[in-house]
């Protein structure tokens, strides 16, 4: 029920940037809503009016809107977890101008043609705003002429197929998927609702009509290579620093480093966790690059805002040390192994104690310490992958509000460290002890140590996701 001046007064002062603006972008929903904002204090109306009258009305969508009406509830489709069984929620949305348009697939079509046309008997916005819209200017990356993961005025470009560039957006929660896209060179365009489903079919659906659109299109001839990536590619360790969503952010830091290695005509990105896949990108002069099966330039090394080079390609990829990057994975990916292990032998350990075949005075007080820590350490993390990044379920419903889940992080994030500290306790007084035991416990300590100060440094101790 926030209007998006209300949500603006609420957040006045609690939002930040991250950078000098004009060097990256990172998608973030509170921006359309503070649009929103600034559209009332101007017109001196309401949001939802606004967009009626100037907008909706004029492009043809007379049954869409962004708040829900009595008439429209009993005609919503129902959206559906990934099995396509399990219902999943309607999410309502305090950021309402980022994503909660009410429409028809009739209406949906008035604004295709709408974009596909530049408006065409439309006349609400100039031919030069239609180009503005669909060209990014104000990030390093835009000036440096790559058009594939730049955010312009509510759009963004996407490679359709043969090397088509198209505009649009796409949008999801909740179970529904949704994808827009439009050429206006061919005035042809398309839109993809989705109410349940994997992830993926929306790609899917996207690839099968972009390749009927285009379908009559030669392919387009790809930039070709060109030597000299070492000039503008300084080898080394690099790391993502612009995810949109901060409370998750350093997962990716830690897990998202690669290795760049300029190569002559061509850039190898070697990712830091064992399980990633090599690939290689292109040169294609002025240290932009393209991957192998795209024909324009899909990356750059761009200066940041200290003058320092940056690697961009969606996000933005800060130089580290290599201490750095193995550091930073190598502990906690070891602390995750530690703890899952130290946990695990709890059950043995524990039988072994009941039936008498553990002794009283063998660590069991440090054995419990490092489990009970351990345990805590994985199931923290292992939850919010799954139910933040993975799962299909309303992110911000699960975690912007107190409740059984957060709740439950919260007191694992508490209780871990807590536990970690009674293990190392324990062990102290245990001095010297039995080597095996001291080498258990010291092994312990230090991966499952540096694992939790990682999530302390980054906002998880404690993990408090309901605060604004």
């Amino acid at each position: 029920g926030l209007s998006p001046t209300d949500y603006a007064r609420m957040m006045a002062g609690k939002i930040a940037v991250g950078w000098p603006p004009g060097f990256f972008y990172s998608y973030a929903n509170p921006g359309h809503t503070l649009a929103g904002a600034a559209i009332e204090a101007v017109c001196a109306c309401s949001y939802d009016d606004f967009m009626a009258e100037e907008v909706l009305g004029p492009v043809g969508m007379a049954d869409a809107s962004f708040s829900l009406s009595p008439e429209q509830a009993p005609r919503l489709a129902n959206s559906y977890r990934a099995d396509g069984v399990a219902p999943s929620g309607r999410w309502e949305m305090g950021v309402r101008p980022s994503g909660s348009l009410l429409v028809t697939a009739e209406d949906l079509g008035a604004l295709v043609k709408f974009y596909a046309t530049r408006g065409e008997g439309v006349d609400i916005i100039s031919e030069q705003l239609f180009i503005r819209m669909e060209n990014a200017e104000t990030s390093a990356t835009a000036r440096a002429g790559v058009v594939e993961g730049g955010y312009s005025l509510g759009n963004f470009g996407f490679f359709a197929g043969k090397g088509k560039i198209f505009h649009g957006h796409t949008g999801g929660t909740d179970g529904f998927r949704t994808w827009m896209g439009y050429d206006p060179d061919t005035a042809s365009g398309f839109a993809v609702v989705t109410n349940g489903g994997p992830p993926g079919m929306r790609s899917q659906l996207m690839r099968l009509i972009g390749g009927y659109l285009l379908r009559d299109l030669e392919p387009a001839a790809p930039a070709p290579a060109v030597g000299g990536a070492e000039r503008f590619v300084e080898a080394g360790w690099y790391a993502p620093f612009t995810h949109e969503m901060p409370f998750r952010a350093w997962l990716f830091s830690v897990f998202g480093a690669v290795k760049l290695t300029p190569d002559g005509d061509g850039l190898a990105l070697d990712p830091i966790a064992p399980t990633g896949s090599p690939r290689r990108l292109v040169h294609v002069g002025e240290g932009r690059f393209r991957t192998e099966t795209r024909p324009i330039a899909t990356a750059a090394m761009v200066d940041g805002p200290d003058g320092a080079r940056v690697f961009v390609e969606g996000e933005a990829y800060a130089r580290i040390s290599v201490f750095a990057a193995y550091g930073a994975f190598y502990l906690f990916a070891g602390g995750l192994v530690v703890g899952a292990l130290v946990a695990a032998h709890a059950v043995f350990w524990i039988a072994m104690r009941v039936f008498g075949r553990l002794e009283p005075g063998a660590g069991v007080r440090l054995r419990a310490g490092l489990a009970v820590s351990g345990a805590c350490l994985v199931a923290l993390v292992a939850m919010f992958v799954t139910y933040a990044m993975l799962a299909d379920v309303n992110t911000s419903g699960q975690f912007g509000r107190p409740g059984a889940l957060p709740i439950s992080l919260s007191v694992m994030s508490v209780v871990g460290p807590a536990a970690l500290l009674f293990a190392g306790v324990s062990l102290a007084q245990r001095a010297p002890g039995r080597a095996p035991l001291r080498l258990y416990g010291l092994v312990g300590l230090v991966f499952l140590g540096g694992a939790w100060a990682l999530t302390a440094v980054n906002g998880w101790v404690p993990f408090v996701s309901w605060r604004i």
